[in-house]
């Protein structure tokens, strides 16, 4: 369960990604699908505007969470490559010591 922790934080940004970017999208089609409803008793789809801005800027909260999320896991990756040449390197020295 703990194993490749760091890949499994990397994995789920990229899930966190893609489904914000999906939900993003099938948000900012649904608002511009209700204002088009609307729109029979207003002159044109008032609601274009703000379903594409949801688009947008939905999507691009979605990356830059992934980016910080993905972040993390890298640096916990490395963080663990660094303990493991830290220890060699102890282990090493402790050998040359005997």
């Amino acid at each position: 369960m703990f194993e490749n922790a760091s890949g499994k934080i990397k994995v789920w940004a990229k899930v966190v990604a893609w489904v914000g970017i999906l939900s993003s999208i099938v948000s900012g089609i649904v608002i511009m699908a209700g204002g088009s409803m609307m729109s029979y008793y207003n002159n044109g789809n008032t609601m274009i505007w703000p379903g594409l801005l949801v688009i947008v800027v939905g999507s691009l909260a979605s990356w830059i969470a992934s980016l910080f999320i993905y972040t993390f896991g890298d640096i916990s990756e490395q963080t663990a490559a660094m303990r493991h040449a830290i220890d060699k390197m102890q282990a090493d020295l402790h050998s040359q010591q005997k």
